[in-house]
C-alpha cells in the first residue's frame, strides 16, 4: 500500500514538473526568441540607416534605403508579437518605454 502511494506521489510530481517545463517552453522561450528577433531587426534598421548616412557610393545608399523599410516592418511585427507575450508589471513598463524609443527612431 505504501509503495502504491509513493508511486502515485511520484507520478503526480512528474506531471507537475512536466507542466512547468511546458510553461517555460511556451511562454518564456517564446519571449526570449521574440526579443532576439527584435534585437536582430533593430540592428538591421540601424545598419541600413548608418549605411545611408555614411556611404559615399550611390549603389550602396540605394541598397540601404531599400533595406530600411523591410527592417522597420519586421521590427513593428516583433514588437506586436512581444506585446502579446509580456506580462503586466515591470516588463510591461519596459516595453512601453522601448516602444516610445523605437517609434522615435522609426
Amino acid at each position: 500500500m505504501l509503495l502504491c502511494a509513493a508511486a502515485g506521489f511520484a507520478l503526480y510530481q512528474a506531471h507537475q514538473i512536466q507542466s512547468h517545463l511546458l510553461d517555460i517552453k511556451d511562454t518564456w522561450m517564446t519571449s526570449v526568441e521574440t526579443i532576439s528577433d527584435l534585437r536582430r531587426d533593430l540592428d538591421a534598421a540601424q545598419r541600413s540607416t548608418l549605411g545611408v548616412v555614411l556611404s559615399d557610393n550611390k549603389q550602396s545608399k540605394d541598397i540601404n534605403i531599400a533595406i530600411w523599410p523591410m527592417a522597420a516592418e519586421r521590427l513593428k511585427r516583433d514588437i506586436d508579437t512581444y506585446e502579446r507575450l509580456v506580462l503586466p508589471g515591470d516588463d510591461r513598463q519596459y516595453l512601453e518605454n522601448d516602444k516610445k524609443t523605437i517609434a522615435a527612431f522609426l
